[in-house]
Formats: structure tokens, C-alpha cells, sequence
């Protein structure tokens, strides 16, 4: 599928009707497959209100329409294609879907800590706070927020995601005006971040003059 046909897919999809493009929307920023319940939960927010039948019956309608398959070996939904889930994506960046976005960061750092095999949720969650406007987050979440998710990346072996993760967490440090006025987390991350960058063999020399 080409990026004309990524267009024409965008065409599709604003076709439909509102309920089914918000859950493509949603589905679009989720990497992995959800059940019905945890939709349910990411879908219902601002006026936007929908019980697990409801849910069914848009994946359902959505699937009809050639824009979700059911997959047999996660058993839920899915796209039917990579790039459907592209078209998805931008369509919702286009119509500025901030409040959502944040709506589903907040719930996915919840189900992040539902047990084993939800710690992507927080990968997830921290990425989608990391991509709005400084006005609808808070800098002191945020700064946490990638840190705690760099260790998490560092303990799966990622280092390369953990070191974005710290020096994400920096660059909120620094615009937030805190810089040093924080002196215990300014420190503590900037010793995190040297550290990182010495283990993926970035060198720091020191000219002393």
C-alpha cells in the first residue's frame, strides 16, 4: 500500500461514522492488542460514553468496513493492515486529538501496573505524555515519568530507549526553569545521563584551561 493509498484510506476512514473513527484513533497510538474491557476504558472519556456491547459492536461495524480483522491467536481485533493503522494515526493528528491522547496515557500508566506482561503500557503512556503541548503536563510528572520508564528500558536490556528516555526527562528539567533550583533530581539525572551515554561509548573529555 502505497502513500496514495494511505490518502485514500484517510478518505475512508473520515466516511465513517464518529464512534468508529474514535476507535481506530484510539487503537491507532495502542501497539499492542486489547480486549474489550480495557477499550471500553480508553474510549470513554470527555462525552464519550460506552459499555462492553457497545464496544463489540463498533469493532465489529469497523471490521465490516475493512479497517480491523479478528485475529485468531490474540483473540481481539487488530488492523487490517500497517498502513490503515498509519492512516488512523495521522487522521487523528490532523483533527488534534491532544485531550485524547492524554486521556489515554493517564489510563495506560493504570494498566501498567496491572501485573506482568503490561509493563509496555508504560512505554506507551510515557511516549504519548512526551508528544503533547508542555501546557497539558506537568513538568515534575514528566520528568518522573521518563525516568522511571528508562530504568524499566535499561532492566529489559534497551539501553539506547533508556538513554532517550533520560535525556527527554532533561530536556523537561531544563525547560521547566528548574534546572539546579532542583538540585537533587538535577543532579541524580545528570549522573543518570553520563552513565548512560558511557555505556553506549559516548565519551566526555574535559579541557581544563
Amino acid at each position: 500500500m502505497s502513500d496514495d493509498v494511505v490518502e485514500m484510506v484517510k478518505g475512508k476512514i473520515r466516511d465513517l461514522s464518529a464512534d468508529m473513527q474514535m476507535l481506530l484513533f484510539v487503537m491507532a497510538y495502542i501497539p499492542n492488542s486489547l480486549g474489550v474491557s480495557l477499550l471500553k476504558e480508553l474510549m470513554n472519556h470527555g462525552e464519550s460514553s460506552f459499555d462492553e456491547h457497545a464496544i463489540s459492536n463498533l469493532l465489529k461495524e469497523t471490521s465490516d468496513e475493512g479497517m480491523l480483522m479478528f485475529s485468531t491467536e490474540s483473540k481481539s481485533y487488530v488492523f487490517a493492515h500497517d498502513r490503515i493503522r498509519q492512516a488512523s494515526r495521522e487522521l487523528a493528528e490532523e483533527k488534534n486529538q491532544d485531550d485524547m491522547l492524554l486521556h489515554i496515557s493517564k489510563f495506560m500508566l493504570k494498566f501498567a501496573d496491572q501485573g506482568p506482561g503490561m509493563e509496555w503500557c508504560l512505554y506507551v503512556a510515557v511516549d504519548l505524555r512526551n508528544s503533547l503541548p508542555s501546557n497539558l503536563t506537568n513538568s515534575t510528572d514528566l520528568i518522573e515519568l521518563n525516568m522511571r520508564c528508562a530504568s524499566l528500558a535499561k532492566s529489559k536490556g534497551s539501553a539506547g530507549k533508556g538513554n532517550e528516555l533520560l535525556k527527554r526527562a532533561l530536556d523537561s528539567l531544563e525547560s521547566s526553569g528548574k534546572m539546579w533550583k532542583e538540585y537533587g533530581i538535577t543532579l541524580k539525572l545528570y549522573n543518570a545521563v553520563i552513565v548512560s551515554d558511557f555505556n553506549l561509548g559516548m565519551y566526555y573529555f574535559i579541557i581544563l584551561q
